[in-house]
C-alpha cells in the first residue's frame, strides 16, 4: 500500500492564490527564514487592509486567518516550495493508472462516506455518480476540499469498498470520548448519552453495549482492546455471561455494527491493525520511548508519541522526561528534578512566587510529580511494557 499526501482542487484555488502572492513578494530575498519572515509581513498586511464587502473579502480573510497561525516551517515548505501542483482528485487516480496504481481509499474513512452528508445529498449523489471515483469527486467539490491522504495499490488488486461489521472481529480498537453530562454514564439505561471527541465533536448513542463500551476503552486509553475483549469487558460491566454462546453472538453483531457507524460518522474511534500497548505510569520505574528522549536531549520542546502525534511538552516535562528511562524509582526521579531546579536549570514557584529552598522546591515538585509522569502515559509516550 502507498501511500500519498497532496493538495486538491477545489480547495487549494483560494489558497493557490495566497501563495501566488507571498511568492511575489517574498521572491525578493534569497534567505529562507528572511523570506518567511516577509511573507508574514504581507499576510499580516493583507489580514489587518482586506475590508469584508463581499464574498471574495471574507474567502480571502477566512483563508488569511487560517494560513496565519501555522508553523514557519509548514509556511515555508507548503507556501514558498517552487513547486506546488494541486489536482483534482479524479485526475489525481487517472495518473496514478498510467503507473499502474489502483485507487484504494483514504487514510481516514469518514471522509469517503457519503452517509455523512445527509440523506437528500447522499440520494443525488448516487444519481450523479457511476463509480466510487464519481462519488468522492463530486464529494470534494461539496467540501470545497485542499487536501488528501490516498491509499494506493497495484492495478491488479480490486478494492472492496464494503464496510462490513463482521470484519471489526480482528482489529483492535482506541477511544479517548468523554461523556458531556457531569454525572457518570449510565450504561444500563437507553437514555441517550453525548460523548465528545479529542476533535471536539459530539457523538450521542442510547445503546448500552455501546455505552460500556465506551466505558471500558476510556479507562484503557491509550492502550488498544481486541474487539472480542471489548464485547466481553463491556457485557461484564452490563450483567451476563460473556461465554454465554447465544449472547455472545447477539453482542458482536451489536457492537460491531454500533462501532462501524461510529467510525464512519465521526472520529470517536480508532480502528488498528495491530496492538498498540501502553507502559502505565503506575509502574516502578516508569519508562519513556527512546526516540522521545533522544529528541529532548537534542534540545527538541515537542517529540512525538507513539500514536505518531506531536506532542508539546511543558518546561516541566522537558526536564522530567529524559528521567524516565526505566532505571529510577520515583524518589529518585525527585532527586534528579530537585537538583536542576536547585542548581537554576528548573523555574519553581508557588502563587508566582519563585522556590528556592531545598525543602520548598522538594514538596511543590513532589505535589505534581505523579501527575506529570500520569500526563505523559496519557499522551502515550510510555514504552510498551
Amino acid at each position: 500500500i502507498a501511500y500519498v499526501s497532496y493538495n486538491t482542487y477545489p480547495g487549494w484555488h483560494m489558497r493557490g492564490m495566497i501563495r501566488d502572492m507571498m511568492q511575489f513578494h517574498s521572491n525578493r530575498f534569497t534567505e529562507g527564514r528572511q523570506r518567511v519572515q516577509q511573507a508574514r509581513a504581507l499576510l499580516d498586511f493583507l489580514a489587518t487592509s482586506v475590508r469584508q464587502e463581499g464574498p471574495y473579502s471574507s474567502l480571502l480573510k477566512t483563508e488569511l486567518e487560517s494560513i496565519r497561525n501555522q508553523t514557519d516551517n509548514y509556511l515555508f515548505h507548503e507556501h514558498l516550495e517552487q513547486v506546488n501542483d494541486p489536482v483534482y482528485f479524479h485526475q489525481f487516480v487517472t495518473m496514478a493508472r498510467r503507473h499502474g496504481l489502483r485507487y484504494l481509499g483514504e487514510a481516514r474513512v469518514p471522509t469517503m462516506v457519503t452517509g455523512n452528508f445527509g440523506p437528500e445529498v447522499q440520494k443525488t449523489l448516487k444519481t450523479l455518480a457511476a463509480d466510487q471515483i464519481q462519488t468522492e469527486q463530486y464529494m470534494d467539490f461539496l467540501r470545497n476540499r485542499m487536501f488528501r491522504e490516498t491509499l494506493l495499490v497495484n492495478e491488479k488488486n480490486p478494492p472492496n469498498w464494503t464496510i462490513e461489521p463482521k470484519n471489526l472481529r480482528s482489529l483492535h480498537l482506541v477511544a479517548n470520548g468523554k461523556p458531556t453530562g457531569k454525572a457518570e454514564p449510565n450504561i444500563h439505561s437507553e437514555e441517550p448519552e453525548q460523548y465528545q471527541t479529542r476533535s471536539g465533536m459530539t457523538l450521542s448513542t442510547n445503546r448500552p453495549l455501546l455505552k460500556a463500551a465506551m466505558k471500558v476503552l476510556n479507562g484503557r486509553w491509550p492502550s488498544t482492546t481486541p474487539f472480542d475483549e471489548l464485547r466481553a469487558e463491556s457485557r461484564k460491566l452490563l450483567g451476563g455471561d460473556p461465554a454465554d454462546a447465544a449472547l455472545a453472538e447477539e453482542d458482536t453483531k451489536t457492537l460491531a455494527l454500533g462501532l462501524v457507524n461510529t467510525y464512519i460518522s465521526s472520529d470517536l474511534i480508532e480502528l488498528h491493525a495491530v496492538a498498540i500497548p501502553i507502559n502505565r505510569a503506575n509502574t516502578e520505574k516508569p519508562q519513556v520511548v527512546a526516540t522521545a528522549r533522544a529528541r529532548v536531549e537534542s534540545g527538541a520542546t515537542s517529540v512525538a508519541n507513539r500514536r505518531h502525534e506531536l506532542v508539546k511538552l511543558s518546561d516541566l516535562d522537558q526536564r522530567l522526561l529524559p528521567l524516565l528511562d526505566g532505571t529510577r524509582d520515583r524518589a529518585a526521579i525527585l532527586e534528579a528534578l530537585v537538583q536542576k531546579a536547585l542548581a537554576g536549570d528548573l523555574k519553581v514557584a508557588k502563587d508566582g512566587q519563585p522556590l528556592t529552598t531545598d525543602a520548598d522546591v522538594r514538596a511543590a515538585l513532589a505535589s505534581v510529580l505523579d501527575q506529570a509522569i500520569a500526563n505523559l502515559s496519557m499522551q502515550s509516550l510510555m514504552a510498551p511494557a
